[in-house]
Order: structure tokens, then sequence, then C-alpha cells
């Protein structure tokens, strides 16, 4: 199964996470620091965000062997972007790359989490050569233990 969906920032930022806890019993002001805790698409649909943790707990659940996670950065979509010539000329493409190179760095040195999670969860393990290219493709693979009591 491969999921892509937007990353749960609080997962990976555990300051949000006790800024959000404290903030908590006062939600207006939590509302006014985490503008986008509750996003909406202009179609009306919730924005569901997800995080490694679920998805191993997901696994391990179900008692699969295996879950690899990627984070991506594809989200740079502004009203004029379809417009915008994409040559090394055009300011505004040179910097958008700026801007992805940025976050792709924030998300390695593990800073920032990437906007998006691509997961895999696995019902078998797959072979050395698929695990090789995954891993060169970028993914961190996590090995789920199996269920103990499970027969």
């Amino acid at each position: 199964m491969v999921v892509i969906e937007p990353h749960d920032p609080v997962s990976k930022m555990p300051l949000l996470l006790g800024l959000s806890n404290v903030l908590a019993s006062k939600s207006k002001l939590l509302n006014k620091v985490w503008r986008n805790r509750f996003s909406f698409e202009p179609v009306g649909n919730f924005v569901y965000k997800v995080s490694e943790r679920e998805f191993e707990k997901f696994a391990a659940g179900l008692n699969l062997p295996m879950v690899a996670f990627k984070r991506i950065n594809p989200n740079f979509y502004f009203k004029e972007a379809a417009n915008i010539t994409t040559t090394s000329k055009s300011r505004k493409f040179l910097l958008l790359r700026i801007k992805k190179q940025l976050l792709d760095v924030l998300v390695w040195l593990k800073i920032t989490p990437g906007q998006v999670l691509s997961a895999i969860v696995f019902k078998q393990v797959p072979d050395d050569i698929t695990l090789k290219q995954l891993r060169s493709d970028g993914y961190h693979l996590v090995n789920i233990p199996k269920n103990p009591y499970a027969k």
C-alpha cells in the first residue's frame, strides 16, 4: 500500500507539540499560533495529515513486516504558477527552486518535516534489490517486529 498525504508537523516538531499542549486551554490563542491546525481545501474537503508513527502502528496492528517513508516538498503552488516559464532566466522559477532546495536541506537536517509524507506499507519484506533501490531513492525503512501473540 502506498499513501502520499500531507505530513503532520506536530509529529516531528516537539516544540510545536509542547506549545500546542500549553495553549490548548486557550483555543483562540492556539488557533492564532497554529493557523492550519484544521485545514480545508477550497472544495470543502478536510486535509488529513499523517505521521510515520501512525503507519508503524497500523503495520504492527496488522502484523505486517515493514514500512518505508520519504519526506517530500512538492507544494509551491500560487495563483500565477501556471504562467511561469521554466527557464534559468525566469526569476520566479529560480526563486521557487531556491525555496524548494532550502526546504529539502531543512528536512535533510531534520529541522522541519517534509510538506508531504510518502509511506509504503509492505505485506511482505521486499527483495534486496528493491530495498537497495528504495534506500537510494531516499526512503527510510522500518522493520516492524512480529506480534508474539499472533497465530
